[in-house]
């Protein structure tokens, strides 16, 4: 398996500390909607069935 190594140090981590904040917060909306939606079960049914899908998808040899 090749792996590939991140140069942390030149991450420039202040500007990506907004867009993160913003997208985490979005997310917490749309979680909050959709649990309160009348479709939210199937919703919540079909990531189980994507994430198992995922899961079983073949990796690198």
């Amino acid at each position: 398996m090749i792996s590939m190594r991140y140069d942390l140090v030149h991450l420039p981590l202040q500007s990506l500390l907004w867009p993160l904040t913003e997208a985490t917060v979005a997310l917490r909306r749309l979680d909050e909607r959709i649990a309160r939606s009348a479709v939210g079960a199937g919703v919540l049914e079909r990531s189980h069935v994507a994430d198992a899908c995922a899961s079983l998808w073949p990796g690198p040899v």
